[in-house]
């Protein structure tokens, strides 16, 4: 009965917090990070691009603070967002919307550019 109480519990929170999130948002247009040359990433999937990393090479871990969409973004299709970042080589990983529409669990599909080289201003076109 008490496990019964605390689970209702926390279910009317869990909702309360994503009702408030208010869904995603459109990221299109928007310049992020801080480095010297522009990485413009256009969205040719026809789809929404709910994650987006552009790691160092050498960085292995994903995590939440190294999405360049951040926690609510999205890309949507045919839009495009700039990243700042250093001279260097990067891996690339896109995800796109899961297969029920959303951006809230595993079922995306992946979209990889691992190797890329930036050494002036460059453009990732992602496509499915």
């Amino acid at each position: 009965m008490k496990m019964g109480i605390i689970r209702l519990a926390l279910a009317v929170g869990l909702i309360s917090i994503l009702a408030a999130c208010g869904g995603l948002d459109n990221v299109s247009g928007t310049t992020v990070g801080t480095g010297e040359h522009s990485v413009v990433v256009t969205n040719g999937t026809g789809t929404r691009i709910c994650f987006l990393f552009l790691l160092e090479e050498g960085v292995t871990q994903l995590s939440q603070e190294l999405d360049y969409l951040g926690e609510t973004g999205v890309l949507e299709a045919n839009g495009s967002i700039t990243i700042k970042v250093d001279a260097g080589t990067y891996n690339g990983l896109a995800i796109t919307q899961d297969t029920d529409g959303g951006c809230d669990d595993d079922t995306g599909t992946e979209i990889d550019n691992f190797g890329f080289v930036v050494d002036g201003d460059e453009v990732w076109r992602l496509e499915l």
